[in-house]
């Protein structure tokens, strides 16, 4: 009885001798010895598009509210009883309105006595002139001794003198007359009165609250990883619960807030512009092109995409992607994708293009 060949017992085939194997089954044993297949080395059907069909810009948001530039207490620059408001909450008022006035009676009677004493002050200073150009002329003469001289001439530098502090008086207390009617520093909506008819109050006392409705802007906390996409960005939004507002980045503050690691920026109106207290979100687009995560795979500990190159497909890494994320790309927009198929390739392996086009 002829001998088994070992291989032959042990792949299950017929029991016949070596020489009658015919050559194709020889050769499927030996690929199968060998852990492969003839369909292993078949290129992998694919789908492929180019990057810039399927790029998007993510938008970004963080919390906003709009703020007033000026929002002041006006308040009392001259002592006295307020006499009456010609505002009330809600009214609007222009730049130099009077918001409300104090009684000045006293303030008057003061700048009539600092008009006399400028008077008076005058008149010393004249008779002191007068006494030192008779000295001077009786000392050319010989007819006046030189202290005499310098005695007159003393007298007029004090009189002079006098005659300026009457009049810096003079002067303060018409600006107290004047201070007697409230103005408002500028235009904007009385918010809150804080004094009432009858208080007697000083100088600083507090009386109306005026908001400014002109100057305003946006003031907005953004994290510290979104600043760059925002200071690119040329497409940046206010949005409330009714409406949205073109903005442009006025600055942002070069302090950060540690325990939220932000930053607070000011935007400014385009156009239209929202209520001064409005809270709502400050929303912006992405300047830079992103993929949508559903097309990122991983290979390893890297995130990334297959593209196509001479019917290979290439893993290529993204450094900033991260899981779930859109991933930044700045790969060329003619940049290949392989789409569908992409989730059994491995760098280097062979693909068939069997549809290219958008998504």
């Amino acid at each position: 009885m002829a001998s088994l060949n070992p291989h032959s017992a042990r792949l299950g085939l017929p029991h016949r001798p070596w020489k009658k194997v015919s050559a194709i089954t020889l050769a499927g044993i030996l690929l199968t010895l060998a852990g492969t297949t003839p369909a292993d080395s078949k290129p992998t059907p694919v789908t492929v598009a180019p990057l810039q069909s399927l790029y998007i810009f993510p938008a970004t948001d963080a919390p906003a509210q709009v703020v007033s530039l000026n929002d002041a207490k006006v308040s009392a620059e001259a002592p006295g009883v307020i006499l009456a408001f010609e505002v009330e909450v809600g009214d609007t008022v222009q730049q130099d309105d009077i918001v409300a006035s104090i009684n000045c009676d006293e303030h008057k009677i003061n700048s009539e006595s600092a008009a006399a004493s400028v008077e008076a002050a005058q008149s010393r200073q004249e008779f002191a002139q007068t006494q030192l150009a008779n000295a001077r002329q009786l000392s050319s003469k010989k007819g006046i001794a030189k202290e005499t001289v310098d005695e007159r001439r003393s007298a007029y530098a004090v009189a002079a003198a006098e005659l300026d502090q009457a009049r810096a008086a003079l002067k303060g207390k018409n600006r107290l007359v004047s201070n007697c009617n409230v103005r408002a520093p500028f235009s904007g909506i009385v918010v809150e009165r804080i004094a009432s008819v009858g208080d007697y109050v000083t100088v600083g006392t507090p009386l109306i609250r005026l908001v400014d409705t002109i100057h305003i802007e946006v003031a907005a906390q953004v994290q510290e990883q979104d600043i760059p996409s925002l200071k690119e960005s040329t497409d940046l939004d206010f949005i409330d619960r009714y409406a949205q507002f073109p903005l442009q980045l006025r600055t942002v503050l070069p302090v950060m807030e540690s325990r939220l690691r932000s930053f607070e920026t000011r935007l400014a109106f385009k156009d239209e512009r929202a209520s001064s207290g409005t809270t709502g979100r400050l929303r912006w687009k992405s300047p830079w092109p992103h993929l949508p995560s559903e097309y990122l795979v991983k290979r390893e500990d890297s995130l990334g995409i297959f593209v196509l190159s001479d019917d290979t497909a290439r893993f290529q890494p993204l450094s900033e992607a991260r899981q779930g994320q859109p991933a930044r790309l700045s790969l060329p927009a003619d940049t290949v994708m392989v789409l569908e198929g992409r989730h059994s390739l491995r760098d280097g392996d062979p693909v068939n293009v069997i549809q290219s086009g958008g998504q």
